[in-house]
């Protein structure tokens, strides 16, 4: 946590617009706070020619809204490489969404990572899928 928010505070003064908070990009890869689209990360590295890195910071992170997936890799992710700084949480669950009434309640995806196409070495090897989750170790 402590190491998340001086991520934070130091892309906050190397960068005074308002643009930056959310996905942060750096020189060593695109950086993923608490709150941000961990997706929205990996659609940039993949656009990018020459930034394939995505880093997902300490927490826990959670779909914003009901889909197929919380993140998800396809052809055109090939060569994007997905770290974990610290123990991270991906889950499938986001009961501020749902009600108990939902099939799947607390859930609101089909699948924590989704993966369509043959791509290299998408998911890191520190990151474990566990019943629904995925964390970090």
């Amino acid at each position: 946590m402590l190491l998340s928010f001086l991520w934070r505070v130091f892309f906050g003064v190397v960068c005074a617009s308002s643009a930056c908070w959310g996905l942060v990009l750096a020189e060593e890869g695109y950086h993923v706070f608490p709150g941000d689209n961990i997706q929205e990360a990996l659609q940039r590295a993949a656009e990018s020619s020459t930034n394939k890195l995505v880093k997902v910071h300490t927490g826990e992170y959670r779909p914003n809204s009901k889909r197929q997936a919380l993140i998800w890799f396809n052809k055109m992710h090939d060569g994007i490489r997905l770290e974990a700084v610290g123990p991270v949480t991906l889950t499938a669950a986001n009961p501020q969404i749902s009600t108990p009434q939902t099939p799947g309640f607390p859930s609101v995806v089909n699948h924590v990572v989704y993966i369509t196409a043959p791509v290299t070495a998408p998911f890191p090897a520190k990151l474990v899928p566990r019943s629904g989750t995925a964390r970090s170790r």
